[in-house]
């Protein structure tokens, strides 16, 4: 672009005097041409200050609007593959087994691409995978979202790229199948980080989690060829991680996405307790690994370093944020195997004595504390489904938790299956899962486990 040629007051000086007029009138004509157009400079001039200063007032007063980022937008579709009937059923048996049910739609799956926040605010992405019953009628499809349990943190172990036939970290596909050729359209959100090579997941961080469940949910909303979902009948499903995830999604709903109407949480042994968690493997648990998938995470997202030395033994500290980014949950059981090798034996006394544990390491403390599920009173209708098997979130931490559970207002039904297992407490409660949501999606009366009530 060429420079703008600038007039100097000596060029000026020495330009050559201007033609006469030979005409009085023709001076005139130009006296008066001159006078207007001044006179338009000054209006416009005093306009475009007056509309300097009005904008400068009104923006303030209108903070983000048109420019806030919002979650929930759909980025991406990609249809993957429409199932029939009987391909459900292939499906819905490859987890449930002779605990099938006839399967009443062909379902079609999509991949998403969505929008949601970070805690500041700014904008990121996350994927999901959407199960949409194909239906015959005008009948409104009621929407669950899905939060899985833990799969790992590396971008690897996203569960949206999970394949059970070479390794199951769920078969998160099956539950799906299960829930949509029954009538249910089922998102099932990755978390935070995942499939993102600038970040990595940030475990056991609520809001976060909380986030994608609800953003998941206004992503599959708004497709615009599947209009059929009702957005009365919106049900937050979670298992394991996601049953803390899908508890925060929950206390946050009516401030983060007040456009969503929570209908009920079902929680299939959730982490209700993060410290118990952590702290089980002293009294039975196989979750070892869940203490230094929180202290890579932890350390992450909060900036902090942890005395890892004091904590892990020798050989897991140099090289813990490598390992536990590459390790994805078929495989941490026997790379962590148990407290003793994997802790520190002042750790593990701490982990005993949870004043030790606060007055040793203050900030992990603190981290945990602002990371607990169900400290905000809902009057959501809730079901937890727990497994009196269940050797890796121990039965005893639901019960210890409906007391806090229960200051909502409303009802909770804690309900434990004699013969389950971690990973088969999905499968068991099935049919009372199904049956619970059709009748919070009727307005029927609910049971509770719920002291006094």
């Amino acid at each position: 672009m060429a420079k703008k040629k600038v007039t100097t007051k000596k060029q000026v000086a020495e330009a050559p005097a201007p033609v006469k007029l030979k005409h009085t009138g023709d001076r005139w004509l130009w006296f008066v041409l001159v006078l207007v157009l001044a006179l338009a400079g000054w209006v416009v001039y005093n306009n475009s200050r007056t509309l300097r200063k009005i904008t400068a007032q009104v923006i303030p007063v209108l903070p983000g609007v048109a420019r806030k980022a919002v979650g929930g937008k759909v980025v991406s579709v990609e249809v993957v593959r429409t199932y029939s009937a009987q391909e459900v059923t292939a499906l819905e048996k490859q987890n449930y087994g002779n605990d099938a049910l006839p399967v009443r739609y062909p379902v079609t799956e999509l991949l998403i691409k969505y929008t949601s926040l970070d805690t500041d605010n700014s904008q990121i992405q996350e994927y999901a995978r959407v199960y949409i019953p194909r239906t015959d009628n005008d009948a409104k499809i009621p929407l669950i979202s899905l939060a899985p349990g833990t799969t790992g943190i590396g971008d690897e172990c996203a569960a949206s790229l999970e394949q059970p036939l070479v390794a199951n970290w769920g078969n998160y596909e099956s539950h799906a199948a299960a829930y949509a050729g029954q009538g249910y359209a089922v998102v099932i959100t990755d978390y935070e980080g995942m499939r993102d090579s600038t970040r990595i997941h940030h475990y056991m961080i609520g809001e976060l989690e909380g986030r994608a469940v609800l953003d998941a949910a206004r992503a599959a909303y708004s497709l615009s060829d599947y209009k059929g979902l009702d957005p009365g009948q919106l049900f937050l499903a979670g298992y394991s991680q996601g049953g803390q995830a899908v508890a925060w999604a929950d206390q946050i709903a009516p401030n983060y996405a007040p456009g969503l109407k929570v209908a009920g949480i079902v929680a299939f042994a959730p982490v209700s307790d993060i410290f118990e968690t952590m702290a089980d493997p002293l009294n039975g648990s196989t979750t070892t690994w869940f203490g230094p998938y929180l202290l890579v995470s932890f350390a992450d997202y909060y900036h902090q370093t942890f005395a890892l030395d004091s904590i892990l033994q020798p050989q897991w500290a140099p090289n813990l944020r490598a390992d536990v980014l590459s390790h994805c949950i078929n495989t941490v059981t026997k790379f962590w195997p148990n407290p003793q090798t994997v802790y520190t034996p002042g750790f593990i006394a701490d982990l005993k004595d949870p004043a030790l544990f606060k007055a040793d390491y203050p900030e992990l403390n603190s981290d945990i504390a602002q990371n607990q599920p169900w400290q905000v009173p809902t009057g959501t209708p809730k079901l937890i489904n727990q497994g009196q098997k269940d050797v890796v979130i121990l039965p005893a931490q639901q019960s210890k938790l409906l007391p806090t559970i229960c200051e909502g207002t409303g009802p909770v039904q804690l309900q434990y299956y004699a013969d389950a297992t971690h990973y088969t407490v999905m499968v068991k409660s099935f049919k009372d899962t199904l049956a619970w949501m059709t009748k919070v999606s009727a307005g029927q009366p609910l049971s509770t486990s719920c002291a006094g009530t």
